[in-house]
């Protein structure tokens, strides 16, 4: 499995982003990974990133596709519930050494950790680094971050 990050998203749909090329790369060879996927948060990001920055046109467009994907077993969506948004505020809490580490990107760390995902795709410096973290003596979690 590979998790889309909201920043990947946005390098793969906008031609003019620094990071295009490797997004589309990666998209092209995305079943080396596994099953692409998301989360209803990275879907809520894209969708109000997409809303403000292009339109809401585009948005919906995009937000379709995605779900169109979903149905046809081709991407998987994630459900933050309870125990990973529990998770996911154990990370957004323990992580200060990340900085800003927003609450979306702490959930993506608990989904990768809560469901084993092993590769990240993404051009967020928040999570540079990204291989093993180490809270209260376990290791919770193990990925190769991919771009």
């Amino acid at each position: 499995m590979i998790f889309l990050d909201t920043s990947f998203l946005i390098a793969y749909l906008n031609k003019l982003d620094n990071n295009h090329e490797k997004a589309c790369k990666i998209i092209k060879g995305i079943n080396n990974y596994g099953t692409a996927v998301i989360s209803d948060y990275i879907l809520d990001e894209l969708a109000t990133f997409l809303t403000y920055h292009v339109s809401k046109e585009f948005a919906i467009k995009v937000i379709t596709k995605l779900v169109q994907l979903y149905m046809r077993k081709k991407l998987d969506i994630k459900i933050v519930d309870k125990k990973v948004f529990a998770l996911a505020y154990l990370y957004f809490e323990k992580l200060n050494d990340r900085g800003k580490l927003s609450f979306t990107d702490a959930s993506t760390i608990a989904i990768l950790d809560y469901f084993k995902i092993p590769y990240l795709a993404s051009f967020d410096g928040d999570f540079d680094g990204l291989s093993t973290f180490i809270i209260n003596k376990q290791s919770i979690i193990n990925v190769t971050k991919i771009v």
